[in-house]
């Protein structure tokens, strides 16, 4: 796997010289500078409720210096690569695991966010790093527990995306285990203390600023995803400027009257407005917008087609496998989290490139199979049956999505 994180280094580097954002510029990095400033002291400041406390910590580590900071998100995520091949490994094959790894390296989705100074770089990583853990975790091996638990709160202390899901899963898992009478504690422990730090932000946050949350941005997320100018889109991509109903967004109160406002959006829409606009945020979050697309034939939406046609054959397959259960339903759950936000095409691709990753590259695996069989079959490690129904799923499905 150290070509496939070479081969990443050498195309995330080549962005190098790529111009910060408007995010970066206006709050990852002075706050990264504050904390740099005073410490711990930082987070009892007003602003420290601005982002995710580790979003702008990670800059920080760095002495808030965006180009060390870029070089140290490609240092980070050039260990990605190895993380999901192993993940892949333990829930399929060799196989799955290298296709995985490979598909992350060369992703024309992910490469453009890793030199940034924002929040995807690391929570990519500390994700990847929660997901291999938890592989080991879901394989019986309760020693990978204590870093599956560290991973999901880092990860969740960069971009709480995971909170809610997490939270419904422990004692869903519980439950659904006990009815597969399997073994439990493992899993459902890693994620109940994954939840302790995040839940301890979250306390402070509460206690000292009236905020429930672990950062502001809910409500001024909600608010654009539903506004009735851009139709939940990202206005610069319009080119269009936010507005300022509610206030400021990034104050608590602010957050507040833009999350009523929005909710507000929801509710005056009738149900077919509503299941008219939701599906169109649906194709947004899944397919990107004609705005992000480029006018080549392989573009990223073409990309993404691929991407989940393999991912659906990789499901199926590992439909039985407590691990491959939970990562596919994690992709649904973050769509459904997400139809009612704004729509970045960052946020896509941070709540659902993973997961589908690892799902593609067992579908990969097992379309290879099917194709190189004999000798091929026996090396990738998977069954020759599956290959050949989902290699005609696949060829299906591929002529399907071209016309």
């Amino acid at each position: 796997m150290a070509a496939a994180s070479l081969v990443h280094v050498w195309i995330t580097s080549a962005r190098l010289d790529s111009s910060l954002y408007f995010d970066a510029i206006h709050t990852y990095l002075p706050l990264a500078r504050e904390f740099v400033a005073s410490g711990w002291r930082s987070l009892l400041a007003p602003d420290s409720v601005w982002r995710p406390p580790l979003s702008y910590m990670w800059p920080a580590l760095f002495a808030a210096d965006p180009d060390a900071t870029k070089h140290a998100n490609i240092v980070a995520s050039a260990l990605v690569p190895f993380l999901l091949f192993d993940a892949g490994r333990k829930l399929y094959s060799w196989s799955a695991g290298c296709f995985a790894a490979w598909l992350y390296a060369t992703s024309p989705l992910i490469s453009p966010w890793i030199p940034q100074v924002l929040s995807e770089p690391p929570f990519v990583v500390f994700t990847a790093i929660w997901i291999w853990a938890l592989a080991y975790v879901c394989d019986g091996n309760k020693g990978f527990v204590p870093v599956a638990a560290l991973a999901c709160g880092l990860s969740l202390l960069t971009r709480p995306i995971w909170f809610y899901p997490v939270l419904l899963s422990i004692p869903l898992l519980w439950l659904w285990l006990k009815w597969r009478r399997e073994p439990s504690d493992g899993l459902v422990a890693s994620q109940l203390l994954g939840l302790v730090l995040p839940v301890a932000i979250l306390a402070k946050n509460l206690w000292l600023f009236g905020l429930p949350m672990i950062a502001v941005g809910a409500g001024a997320t909600l608010y654009y995803g539903n506004h009735p100018m851009t139709g939940g889109i990202d206005p610069p991509l319009l080119l269009l400027s936010y507005d300022h109903a509610g206030g400021d967004h990034l104050s608590v109160m602010g957050d507040h009257n833009l999350n009523v406002i929005g909710l507000d959006m929801i509710a005056s829409r009738s149900i077919a407005d509503n299941i008219a606009f939701f599906w169109r945020k649906l194709e947004y979050y899944v397919l990107f917008t004609p705005f992000d697309l480029s006018q080549h034939w392989w573009n990223d939406r073409a990309f993404r087609i691929a991407e989940l046609v393999f991912a659906g054959a990789g499901f199926w397959v590992l439909r039985g496998r407590i691990f491959g259960t939970l990562l596919g339903i994690g992709v649904v759950l973050q769509l459904m989290q997400h139809l009612p936000l704004l729509y970045k095409k960052r946020y896509s691709v941070g709540a659902l490139e993973l997961p589908l990753t690892l799902l593609a590259g067992t579908g990969l695996a097992v379309t290879m199979a099917s194709i190189f069989r004999g000798r091929a079959a026996q090396w990738a490690g998977v069954a020759a049956r599956d290959g050949r129904l989902f290699s005609r799923a696949i060829a299906f499905l591929v002529i399907a999505t071209t016309f």
